[in-house]
């Protein structure tokens, strides 16, 4: 009985443990990747002249709004992501 406990059973919840270690793995190198991939300030203005630009001359804008406000939104936005790590548990930094 012990031969078919080490044998069997014990590589199947092997594999079956692994397999979920490494999609958890996985899902936190994405979002890490994710939160890595920052935009800078200057592509942000440099996007925000086009789009403003676009706005303005498809008469879109409801207000005005300068550069500096959008650009502003903008950086502000990505900084303050709340999305939760349902793995936070797995990994704790100190």
């Amino acid at each position: 009985m012990k031969d078919i406990e080490i044998n069997v059973c014990l590589p199947k919840l092997t594999e079956a443990i692994k397999s979920e270690i490494n999609l958890i793995l996985k899902t936190k190198n994405e979002k890490l990747q994710e939160d890595n991939a920052n935009i800078s300030p200057e592509q942000v203005e440099t996007i925000g002249i086009l789009v403003l630009q676009y706005l303005s001359e498809n008469k879109l804008l409801l207000k005005d709004i300068s550069l500096s406000e959008l650009v502003d939104f903008v950086i502000a936005s990505a900084n303050n992501k709340n999305a939760t790590d349902e793995y936070e548990f797995w990994i704790t930094q100190k």
